[in-house]
């Protein structure tokens, strides 16, 4: 995907793909989760699967964001940060400047 691309192949395409798959594993998830309790359980069990979801959900966004911003902030602007990554290449050809040696992130 470039910095600019076209809304149906860079956007819409991998989001119904991503969609699609998520929906399918939720249900599959809250189906073996409800699969072997009593009637009277399955509700709750499947309040518990949803509740999981949720948190998770909640931490990634947080974790995930928190490292965004952190490398925003120290490494310059959004735009020179979104740059870096887009043309970033795990090898590298010769010492690193970056104080923690040759890290797995783009310089």
């Amino acid at each position: 995907m470039k910095v600019v691309s076209a809304f149906a192949n860079g956007f819409l395409l991998p989001s119904l793909v991503a969609s699609t798959g998520v929906g399918l594993c939720m249900v599959a998830n809250t189906s073996l989760a409800t699969s072997g309790a009593a009637v009277e359980d399955a509700g709750l069990l499947s309040g518990l699967v949803n509740a999981g979801r949720q948190i998770g959900g909640s931490l990634g966004l947080a974790v995930l964001s928190t490292v965004a911003s952190t490398v925003a902030a120290t490494r310059g602007t959004p735009t020179s940060a979104a740059e870096r990554l887009m043309n970033w290449s795990p090898v590298t050809t010769g010492p690193s400047s970056s104080p923690q040696g040759s890290a797995p992130w783009p310089p």
